[in-house]
């Protein structure tokens, strides 16, 4: 955006950025944009060329960047949204990792206390004459199964986790899942939070960018991985699709909380949109820190 917005030639700053590409699969694509670009087609076509780099939400923004004649302020608003993402995304991954630790430190210590300690203290209770009560002969019994069968215990996570990892990817797996996630308390909450957080805030960038509201909808529904943001999606493309307004369908589905709704009828009303979307970015996000410190501190 900086290059094209000084006056430099589309073709020399693919060149540029090229020299200085150290991954050798995005050097390889801009090498490809640069040739294509050069050999006469849009910037558009040669980077739609490269889904599995671009996503549409890249394409589009440079196609309308393109339409319009201000590719480099277009450019200039994905360089600062993906800025936003990758901080935002490392705040929610750095904050994880806590209760992540946690969790693996408590199974270990399970392990450990099954297989090693439990047992030495059983053979005090066997060569006792007392009645242990229920609660004990269960704790035993569990730790006798840790001892002879621990091999069992980790085939059967490890076939759980890969099949699992299947079940998820299926549609129905993935909305079964997503479902049970949204309604988990605390990561529910959280999970909804940073989901709205992106959601809001690509489309504001899109209709920002000067896209039609379907193409919008259609484009953020692709990037949203919530299978019940999704689906919801899809059903509000419809019903804007029959002329109903984007608004009243945001309010039909429970997992838009009704500030969403009620600040996109307002931009509506008044023709700011985009600016609604970007704002409710900008709340979301902050209930997202927030919610992810009060994880941290729990």
């Amino acid at each position: 955006a900086t290059m094209i917005g000084a006056g430099l030639v589309l073709s020399e700053a693919l060149d540029i950025l090229t020299e200085q590409q150290s991954n050798k699969t995005f050097r390889k694509a801009l090498e490809d944009i640069g040739h294509d670009i050069k050999s006469g087609l849009s910037l558009t076509m040669a980077f739609g060329k490269h889904p599995e780099i671009f996503l549409p939400i890249y394409v589009n923004l440079i196609k309308s960047g393109e339409s319009s004649g201000k590719l480099d302020e277009i450019l200039a608003k994905l360089a600062d949204n993906l800025e936003k993402e990758r901080e935002f995304r490392a705040r929610v991954t750095g904050a994880l990792i806590y209760p992540i630790v946690v969790i693996v430190m408590m199974v270990i210590v399970v392990f450990i206390m099954m297989i090693f300690v439990i047992p030495k203290l059983t053979s005090l209770y066997r060569d006792s004459s007392l009645e242990l009560p229920i609660s004990t002969k269960i704790l035993i019994a569990m730790s006798d199964f840790f001892v002879n069968f621990w091999w069992l215990i980790i085939l059967i996570g490890v076939v759980g986790t890969l099949f699992f990892k299947r079940w998820i990817k299926t549609t129905e797996g993935a909305l079964i899942y997503d479902t049970w996630i949204l309604r988990f308390p605390i990561v529910g909450n959280l999970t909804s939070s940073i989901s709205l957080t992106n959601f809001n805030r690509n489309f504001g960038m899109l209709l920002a960018a000067g896209l039609p509201l379907l193409d919008a909808v259609n484009i953020v529904e692709g990037l949203v991985d919530n299978q019940v943001f999704k689906n919801a999606l899809k059903s509000c493309y419809a019903g804007v699709e029959r002329g109903l307004s984007f608004s009243s369908q945001l309010n039909i589905f429970p997992v838009f909380p009704k500030i969403v709704g009620q600040m996109v009828k307002v931009g509506e009303e008044t023709g700011k949109v985009d600016e609604i979307f970007l704002k409710l970015a900008e709340y979301f996000e902050s209930k997202s820190d927030h919610l992810i410190k009060n994880l941290t501190v729990a």
